[in-house]
């Protein structure tokens, strides 16, 4: 018990230390050590370190953990994505973005545009897959791929709200698989409920997750049997998974899910959304440390109702130089994958469509809570939105409206025995520190004074901003006409396809993100090749009726 404490201190204080500049860090850190169980250290560090549960049986890993950056298990067969010095001077299609979104969109394209001479271009902030590959949790505790938004509140309360800039995006960072609801999807976009159960199957496949059930671990096992004693929550079930990745049901308000690895067997993110796109194809040219400042267009060319664009203006973050690529003209698209980035970017070009006033409004979600491990999340009451006049600045409504605050205090309360039984309360010392920075509760009559601190003090949001962008708003959600899905209102060439085009969902983003992106690159590329393909079929069809008669 001694050695565990001395252990979990430790590994506290260098926390601690790395994220000394930010004391909102330290208390996810904190919630995540001390509400985990005695023999379950090994997980903690296995999740916190990035080694896989394999690695950690060799005890020359437990006497030698290099900090967070384990660096052994480099892939040598690892092939580096495609980066040119030269463009050519004119793209098909223009890709802001490499996360989530656009790696599902750049599947589909890649594997439905059979054009010889495809050109595209992708732009991302960040740096290339390789340098996360195995220092992914460096992340919390540098820039160099995880970066924080300029987010407040109207009263001016700072909000850590997180961003991805590298390749994959989001996934980078976050690894919990689960899909919103196809109700959900079906109500907010559009198609039926059976149109995203197929489509998450063929996303779902492409990800070729082992089953969570056949490797269940005891900390898994641990976990579900306080929630299901304790907490009321019923167990994860088969019955809920496409493909190994499962959905949020909307009709089970206490429902566990159990979710695939993302990881290899030496602990190495291998199966992000990276993973869909073969970033050696000829077809493919990416720019690293290019962030897109505007949007250039020809005024010539505006018809009054829509715009066309004809390339971006982006900046080499690494020199300072300014560079511009243009799209081909008359058939090049710009595919807008950036995240926040991609309402920012039409902001600043409101007037070309039409002054759309619902551009960079995140629209209001849910607000039933959930329970994350160990984290009540939920949406706010009010709307948020990008501030006009400030190219940075994000408007979020958090606490603002008192159902907020009745929301959260309601939700740990009824949580808060399922919270303690999943692990020791830490020790005396330790425990007097936490609440004097966190107020984190430990029994019913402090949750309310938590809650406060959490509106005032310390407030987190979720690590992944959605709207913006939101279809039937500001982009055709694409049920009428496949080929104009996420195509801005107002424009003639730009599409968006990322978690702008909807409100923030309930579970975790990442699946919802992917799913967005390979909607609509599914209705732009895969869409097209079915309906010429019906089209030959009915033509043959017609020629041999000919040939009979």
């Amino acid at each position: 018990m001694r050695n565990q404490r001395f252990i979990t201190a430790a590994f506290l204080v260098w926390t601690m230390f790395q994220c000394a500049r930010n004391d909102f860090l330290v208390e996810a850190f904190v919630t995540s050590v001390f509400r985990t169980k005695q023999h379950s250290l090994n997980n903690l560090l296995m999740v916190n370190l990035g080694i896989h549960e394999e690695a950690l049986s060799d005890k020359k890993w437990r006497r030698r953990p290099q900090g967070l950056a384990i660096t052994a298990f480099r892939r040598r067969d690892a092939e580096e994505p495609r980066v040119e010095s030269d463009c050519p001077d004119l793209f098909d299609l223009i890709v802001v973005g490499s996360g989530n979104g656009a790696c599902a969109f750049l599947q589909q394209c890649l594997e439905h545009n059979d054009k010889p001479d495809l050109k595209v271009l992708v732009l991302e902030q960040g740096e290339k897959y390789m340098t996360h590959l195995n220092d992914w949790t460096k992340s919390y505790s540098t820039d160099s791929i995880f970066r924080l938004h300029n987010a407040v509140t109207p009263s001016g309360i700072p909000v850590l709200s997180g961003k991805a800039c590298t390749m994959g995006g989001g996934s980078s960072i976050n690894y919990t698989m689960i899909y919103e609801s196809s109700q959900w999807l079906a109500k907010t976009i559009g198609h039926t409920v059976e149109f995203w159960n197929k489509l998450k199957e063929e996303l779902s496949v492409l990800f070729d997750r082992p089953d969570p059930f056949a490797i269940e671990t005891p900390f898994c096992k641990y976990i579900q049997e306080q929630a299901v004693t304790v907490g009321n929550y019923a167990k994860a079930t088969e019955k809920h998974m496409t493909a190994n990745i499962p959905s949020y049901q909307d009709q089970l308000c206490k429902q566990l899910y159990a979710f695939p690895t993302q990881f290899n067997e030496h602990g190495q993110r291998t199966h992000s959304g990276v993973s869909l796109v073969d970033w050696r194809d000829s077809r493919l040219i990416l720019r690293l440390n290019r962030e897109v400042r505007d949007l250039l267009f020809d005024e010539s060319r505006d018809n009054g109702d829509s715009s066309t664009c004809l390339g971006v203006k982006v900046k080499n973050t690494k020199t300072g130089v300014i560079e511009e690529y243009k799209l081909l003209d008359g058939t090049g698209k710009l595919i807008l994958c950036g995240g926040s980035a991609s309402p920012r970017l039409l902001m600043r070009s409101r007037e070309r469509f039409n002054g759309n006033t619902n551009i960079g409004k995140h629209p209001i979600g849910s607000t039933e809570p959930k329970l994350t491990t160990s984290l009540v999340k939920f949406n706010p009451t009010k709307e948020g939105y990008y501030e006009d006049g400030n190219r940075d600045q994000i408007m979020l409504g958090f606490f603002e409206d008192e159902r907020d605050t009745l929301i959260a205090e309601k939700a740990i309360k009824e949580n808060l025995k399922l919270l303690q039984s999943l692990g020791l309360e830490p020790w005396g010392p330790f425990k007097w520190i936490f609440r004097s920075m966190t107020q984190i509760p430990y029994q019913e009559d402090q949750v309310n004074r938590y809650v406060e601190h959490f509106a005032t003090k310390t407030l987190l949001s979720q690590q992944h901003l959605a709207g913006g962008c939101v279809f039937g708003k500001v982009v055709d959600p694409g049920t009428s006409d496949p080929l104009q899905t996420g195509k801005v209102f107002g424009s003639t060439n730009i599409h968006v396809a990322d978690l702008s085009t909807v409100p923030l969902p309930r579970v975790s983003t990442q699946m919802t993100a992917y799913l967005i992106g390979y909607y609509v690159g599914h209705q732009l590329f895969a869409t097209t090749v079915e309906r010429q393909t019906i089209v030959d079929q009915a033509f043959l069809a017609s020629s041999n009726l000919e040939l009979m008669t």
